[in-house]
């Protein structure tokens, strides 16, 4: 470099050093494991190398991650709830000693005790990454309380980052953060890993010895009540009395997760509902399925199973919740119901099976928008952008 050049802003980026700080511990699993991977090569696009990255979190007793190169080791053990002045201090003079002035947070919120150490020992630019909602939304005189009340934090971040235009809304609409410090970047999902595949066709009927006629209808995900089971379940229930072709694979229950449900089934029913557990080759079975059911009657939003199951190919029976009305375009790659209304998933079910062709359509057009605005090099892509405008 020539004397007496001033560094374009470029330039200045590949300089600087980035933390990425999770709440919780490694190894967590769960879609927290394919954001892990988003953050990663966020990280190599900001930074451009492995070294100018450093990873904290809670806790490593379940072993380091997975995801970075072989030979790498900027981790730093830190949970961002410490209160311990001492341990804050060390969290510092790690920032200052590696130069590090990109902070990007894991559901940090307006303010912890950490903040002010770190914004002193090199932070500028502060993003915070929501993969939940902040607040139940506010109006009137409660929500020009909020705030003010989020006014009078200015060591927090610059940025919040959510899934979904829901999710955001409860950041500026529930807890009262200024609009312009939001964004939006939808989830990514690995178009290569889960897309249609005819050699599969069969995969799940094979598995589970079902007839090759039968239309399996797909959901994976927890079994809390807020996620809509006990629907899926009722609705088949309906579906059992009027014909026998048709089975709902449900994935995601563990010990006896399932049982409740169970309870709820018909004779009938229960011969056409298959509680599979957790299993590690779902992106098959998406391919030997007819649809996807997302049917929550709790708060839910943009979740990562709405875009593997339509980069499969499955147009998708959604409750019209929150985030999760964002994750079809209703009528065209799937359809929206009423929460917790089995009757209304009972007939969108009939719905699709009354017409393949229409089915087929959906599924086309489901997985052309996965392709074009929801994988992860777009999630990526995204997320740069995003970092990059704060800096």
């Amino acid at each position: 470099m020539k004397k007496g050049r001033l560094l374009t802003r470029s330039e200045t980026l590949k300089m600087s050093n980035i933390l990425i700080l999770y709440h919780c511990e490694s190894n967590t699993g769960y879609a927290i494991s394919s954001l892990e991977r988003a953050f990663w090569k966020m990280g190599l696009n900001l930074v451009n190398s492995p070294n100018n990255i450093h990873l904290c979190y809670p806790s490593f007793s379940k072993g380091m991650p997975s995801y970075p190169p072989e030979g790498y080791n900027n981790y730093f053990e830190f949970s961002d709830r410490e209160t311990d002045a001492g341990s804050i201090a060390k969290l510092a003079k790690y920032i200052q000693d590696n130069d590090i002035t990109i902070l990007f947070g894991f559901d940090q919120p307006l303010s912890l005790p950490y903040y002010k150490a770190a914004r002193a020992a090199g932070i500028k630019a502060f993003i915070s990454y929501w993969g939940a909602p902040m607040s139940s939304l506010n109006s009137g005189v409660k929500l020009l309380l909020k705030k003010l009340d989020a006014s009078r934090y200015r060591q927090g971040p610059n940025l919040y980052i959510f899934e979904s235009v829901a999710m955001q809304k409860s950041g500026y609409l529930g807890r009262g953060i200024n609009k312009n410090k939001t964004a939006v970047c939808y989830l990514g999902v690995d178009i290569d890993k889960y897309r249609p595949d005819n050699k599969d066709r069969f995969y799940a009927h094979d598995l589970y010895n079902l007839p090759r006629e039968n239309k399996l209808f797909f959901y994976s995900g927890h079994f809390e009540e807020r996620k809509g089971v006990r629907v899926i379940a009722e609705a088949a229930n309906i579906i059992a009395e009027q014909r026998s072709d048709v089975t709902f694979l449900l994935f995601g229950n563990k010990r006896d997760e399932a049982v409740p449900y169970e309870a709820v089934l018909t004779e009938k029913a229960k011969n056409q509902v298959i509680f599979g557990g957790y299993r590690n080759d779902l992106e098959k079975i998406h391919r030997s399925c007819f649809a996807g059911i997302i049917a929550s009657v709790g708060w839910d939003s943009f979740t990562m199973s709405s875009i593997e199951m339509q980069a499969s190919g499955l147009p998708l029976l959604v409750s019209d919740l929150q985030g999760l009305s964002e994750t079809i375009i209703d009528g065209k790659s799937g359809y929206l119901f009423p929460p917790g209304s089995v009757e209304q998933l009972s007939l969108k079910v009939n719905d699709l099976l009354a017409s393949k062709s229409q089915r087929d359509t959906m599924s086309d057009y489901a997985r052309k928008r996965i392709v074009e605005m929801f994988s992860d090099e777009a999630q990526v892509t995204n997320l740069t952008h995003l970092v990059n405008k704060t800096l």
